[in-house]
């Protein structure tokens, strides 16, 4: 057999059908992540082939068509394929708010984790942070106001 047949049987497995991406179109560190501009670390399966494969092992979803691959960084690859698995569209942070209004020249990056930080959710919880802290600020009066009353009649 040749060598062109050995590598492109119908079935390969998962980490074949990476190889053949690392191999055809190079590593994926040549390229900066579709999501983020970083620089991307892996192919990232975006989904929508109809003829998808499914490692048995892992479950993970793969196909054949290297169209369907975008590089993309560990974390935006991580997200990607959380918000699949979740039936979530990838164009939301977990929440629900909209990715692009979290965009700007740089992206955010969340302290010591590197994952995208949205805005939207940080700018909620600190209203909501805020807002205990208000509560917590207001005095608390020593005497109900029946109390006070009665004690400014005794005192006139």
């Amino acid at each position: 057999m040749s060598p062109a047949r050995l590598d492109y049987r119908p079935v390969v497995s998962y980490s074949q059908a990476h190889l053949r991406m690392k191999k055809d179109r190079g590593r994926p560190s040549r390229f900066a992540c579709v999501s983020c501009g970083d620089t991307a670390r892996e192919w990232a399966y975006m989904g929508g082939d109809p003829d998808e494969f499914n490692d048995s092992p892992t479950g993970r979803a793969y196909s054949l068509d290297q169209t369907r691959y975008k590089p993309m960084c560990m974390p935006c690859h991580r997200r990607h394929d959380r918000a699949l698995a979740d039936g979530r569209s990838i164009d939301v942070c977990p929440q629900g708010h909209p990715w692009e209004e979290n965009t700007g020249v740089r992206v955010k990056r969340a302290p010591n984790t590197g994952l995208r930080f949205c805005k939207a959710c940080h700018r909620e919880s600190t209203r909501e942070y805020r807002a205990r802290l208000r509560a917590l600020a207001e005095p608390i009066p020593l005497f109900p106001p029946e109390a006070e009353r009665d004690r400014e009649r005794r005192a006139s």
